[in-house]
């Protein structure tokens, strides 16, 4: 079965992030270079990762480097973090979460079912996804570090 992905889905991702960050971080996101990758690593060491489901199967990641992150979280809650704090993996899970609403609200009419978004922390852990899809990758760029935008999905239905 050949691998088909939306243009309009990704760019559902890509704007919601940078919606996100802009209002809730004050930090706006400029793009680099797409690019694809087949491996399931992901780039960073922090993932916010939602899972999609209905006529596109697969996932979304947004991986952050450890320090974008802790800045994120500054930016978000106010206060600088423990990364082994509880609070720290919340609201990473918390912007995620915000970015998948956004997103949800862009592909409205569409039968995309977005989850609840999970996170992970830990240097080179793997995400999966559906198989021989691979990965794009979209590398970002704000005042609060690098962090990249992977997604991975098949489309089920044309």
């Amino acid at each position: 079965m050949p691998t088909t992905m939306k243009v309009d889905y990704i760019n559902a991702f890509i704007g919601a992030t940078q919606n996100v960050f802009t209002s809730m971080l004050r930090s706006q996101v400029t793009l680099g270079q797409v690019s694809v990758k087949t491996s399931h690593v992901t780039a960073y060491d922090i993932s916010g990762i939602i899972g999609l489901s209905g006529d596109a199967i697969g996932c979304v990641v947004v991986s952050f480097p450890m320090d974008t992150a802790l800045a994120a979280y500054k930016a978000f809650a106010g206060e600088e973090v423990d990364p082994m704090d509880p609070n720290f993996l919340d609201a990473i899970g918390e912007v995620t979460n915000m970015i998948a609403g956004n997103a949800k609200a862009a592909l409205e009419g569409m039968s995309i079912s977005i989850g609840l978004p999970t996170t992970i922390m830990g240097r080179q852990h793997c995400v999966s996804a559906p198989q021989n899809v691979p990965f794009i990758v979209v590398p970002c760029h704000c005042e609060l570090g690098n962090f990249a935008i992977e997604v991975a999905f098949r489309c089920v239905k044309d």
